[in-house]
């Protein structure tokens, strides 16, 4: 199915209403995929912490790991991510994907926390279908009308402007796993994404 720049405004509306946090969870069968594909890991005593909020960095290895991003070249750096910072290769490696930008100061902040529309969006960009959002109305309304249509958010209750969850994140990579990736083709009369 080809897709378009073009978007109906009743999905936009729809993905950005907000409702309560909690309302969905991880399933014991995703909770298993996540963890045998070494996306979600738990502390050292194995507690997966589901409802703690997840940093920056956590949620940059939970990505590259679900989308198979090679950790070992990497171009892009950011001022407040050091080469010994046990994230570093995770975080570069994001940047060079063109899924994470930082703050536009060339910053991270590996260890702050991550809003539920930025994992949304990184999320989006993963799959690569930032372009689309960047067209429906970019930061945060295009990649959250996306990411509802997709389903990456599928069932999922989010609260704009809140921190997300490990739960949240993890679920979104779930979702994420089964949707296919957007390619992007040169056509005669412009470019399509399929």
């Amino acid at each position: 199915m080809k897709m378009r720049y073009i978007l109906a405004a009743s999905l936009l509306a729809a993905a950005l209403v907000p409702v309560s946090a909690g309302a969905s969870g991880l399933t014991a069968e995703q909770l298993e995929e996540l963890n045998t594909l070494n996306i979600m890991r738990g502390d050292e005593n194995g507690n997966l912490r589901l409802s703690d909020s997840i940093t920056r960095a956590e949620a940059a290895r939970m990505l590259c790991e679900a989308g198979g991003i090679s950790t070992s070249w990497h171009s892009g750096e950011f001022s407040d991510v050091p080469p010994e910072h046990w994230a570093f290769n995770y975080i570069c490696a994001l940047k060079d994907s063109g899924i994470a930008d930082g703050d536009g100061n060339g910053n991270f902040n590996p260890e702050g926390r991550i809003t539920n529309e930025e994992a949304v969006k990184m999320t989006v960009c993963l799959l690569g279908y930032g372009v689309i959002a960047e067209h429906t109305g970019g930061f945060p309304s295009g990649y959250a009308a996306i990411a509802a249509q997709v389903g990456i958010t599928h069932d999922m209750q989010l609260v704009p402007g809140q921190y997300a969850a490990r739960n949240d994140v993890g679920e979104m990579i779930s979702n994420a796993l089964g949707i296919p990736l957007l390619q992007k083709r040169s056509a005669e009369q412009g470019d399509e994404y399929y």
